[in-house]
């Protein structure tokens, strides 16, 4: 059931988390890219109208390609606010960009359609593997957050592996799902940032545990549904009959 309160309430926590860690945050990435930026992203629930959090899934990625905010920008041009803007105009958001600073759809059509068949599993791979601006809906059914919460560059890099092995990425990353709590985590090429045997307590708890490529790889789509779905088919009959409690790890 969606509550909405309930969402606004963890979209302040996690807020008030990256608040606390932002100094530390951004020294380690000061340290691996060379240059400052003013403030960390932010992550959370994308829609606070539409996410079950009992139900609720969890969007692990790497990083935000070239994103650079100046700390001036309002809601709609923090890393939340441009999900939002990529739901309510699709492709169209490309419109008047120039090549080098158009966002990449494939991207997030994948990440979408992925979203649609966790949340309409009477849908076929092959159905879903047809939508595209259609499907972008799906992606307000869920929390998203990037490893990196500063920004990163067009490839993963060195760089980006000295943050996301540090200290304080990691235990970020631990509280926002202690705070969150996800029936499902979907990892997009960045489980291993946690730990096996972190992802093990997860999936103890009753977390169903999902790791992905990255939602850009070139990939049949239907492939990709198809592991999806048939991760989620384990993930389930491991669970059967046990409680998610993803708290307290």
């Amino acid at each position: 059931m969606v509550n909405t309160e309930k969402n606004r309430t963890l979209n302040t926590q996690l807020e008030k988390l990256y608040e606390r860690v932002q100094t530390e945050f951004l020294d380690e990435h000061e340290q691996a890219y060379g240059f400052r930026i003013p403030r960390l992203l932010r992550c959370g629930i994308i829609e606070e109208e539409a996410y079950d959090a009992d139900q609720g899934i969890l969007i692990v990625l790497k990083e935000a390609n070239d994103w650079i905010d100046d700390g001036t920008a309002a809601d709609g041009n923090d890393f939340l606010g441009f999900v939002r803007c990529l739901i309510e105009k699709g492709a169209e958001i490309n419109v008047d960009r120039k090549p080098a600073e158009r966002v990449r759809m494939v991207t997030w059509y994948n990440l979408a359609r992925w979203i649609v068949a966790l949340v309409n599993p009477e849908k076929s791979s092959n159905e879903i593997a047809q939508m595209y601006g259609e499907a972008l809906a799906a992606l307000g059914k869920a929390a998203i957050t990037n490893v990196n919460k500063a920004t990163g560059f067009a490839r993963v890099d060195k760089r980006y592996y000295q943050i996301a092995k540090s200290e304080v990425a990691i235990k970020t990353l631990k509280e926002e799902i202690e705070l969150l709590a996800p029936k499902t985590i979907l990892f997009c090429g960045a489980a291993w940032v946690l730990g096996e045997d972190y992802r093990a307590k997860l999936r103890e708890k009753g977390c169903a545990v999902l790791e992905m490529c990255h939602p850009g790889a070139r990939i049949a789509k239907t492939t990709m549904l198809d592991d999806l779905r048939g991760q989620l088919a384990v993930c389930r009959a491991e669970h059967k009959g046990k409680v998610n409690r993803c708290t307290n790890i």
